[in-house]
């Protein structure tokens, strides 16, 4: 991932900064102010161009209001009733993978090629509904493990490389539908919610029945998680009819993520909520 380079070259740039304060000879008061300056230079240009390259993308028109959708929130009868339909979605996805068990879902099930599979479909279809595919954006994987699950995400696309990221010590369970998010953003779109809709065709359109299975999953588990809110029981008691495998992939996914316990809880609801 060429984000390292870019961290690099910032320690760089503040290395030399600190290298100036220590060997310049003026007084110190002049010393410090320059040194701040110099610093105050390099995150204000940082942020200058990430506001250049990549900001815009958050006033553009919805995808929403392109597609001509309309859409609205869920009542708990609705969210039951797609939790339901959900389901019987997934378990007839699950069936169809070749070599499948009641044990979770590995890396072994992913392809080799996930990331070009992931985008050729994203630009098959973002070309049929009339969207520009300009550029090749990459899906990276960027170590060390946890260092996006410990600030509650998983990825993050980067616009001074043009490289989507997905942390390294995600399931492969949700790996598959992380990336295809990631990679939404970089053709152009800001709107989480938006790339998890982007995420969701994709997957949805492709032949691969493992890449259709996970990223269904990634959907249901959203539907499950705000049926819970309202109807805990309910939904505890709906969870124990899952079949096994279904079953044991939840396990695996909520028990990887228990590995990585949020370290600035509030930092993330922070970051998001500074841009619309």
């Amino acid at each position: 991932p060429l984000i390292y380079i870019f961290i690099l070259t910032l320690f760089y740039f503040f290395f030399i900064n600190i290298r100036n304060l220590l060997i310049n000879t003026d007084r110190w008061p002049n010393k410090v102010f320059r040194f701040c300056l110099g610093t105050l230079a390099i995150f204000g240009g940082s942020l200058f161009f990430f506001l250049l390259l990549w900001g815009f993308n958050y006033d553009r028109l919805p995808i929403e209001k392109q597609l001509k959708l309309d859409p609205k929130p869920l009542s708990v009868e609705e969210l039951r009733l797609e939790l339901e339909t959900e389901t019987e979605a997934i378990v007839r996805l699950r069936s169809d993978i070749k070599g499948i068990t009641d044990s979770a879902i590995d890396d072994s099930f992913l392809p080799e090629n996930l990331e070009a599979v992931l985008r050729i479909g994203l630009e098959n279809w973002l070309q049929e509904n009339n969207f520009p595919t300009t550029g090749r954006v990459r899906g990276r994987i960027l170590y060390p493990k946890g260092v996006f699950l410990h600030f509650s995400s998983s990825g993050l696309y980067f616009p001074f490389t043009g490289e989507g990221h997905v942390d390294a010590g995600l399931n492969a369970l949700q790996r598959v539908y992380v990336m295809a998010h990631e990679l939404g953003h970089g053709y152009g779109f800001g709107d989480e919610g938006t790339c998890n809709f982007l995420a969701s065709v994709n997957c949805a359109s492709s032949t691969d029945p493992v890449i259709a299975y996970l990223g269904r999953l990634a959907y249901w588990r959203t539907v499950a998680v705000n049926y819970l809110r309202y109807q805990p029981d309910e939904y505890k008691a709906f969870r124990e009819t899952l079949p096994v495998g279904i079953i044991a992939d939840l396990n695996a996914i909520n028990e990887n993520l228990q590995k990585y316990p949020d370290i600035m809880p509030k930092l993330r609801y922070y970051a998001y909520d500074s841009y619309p």
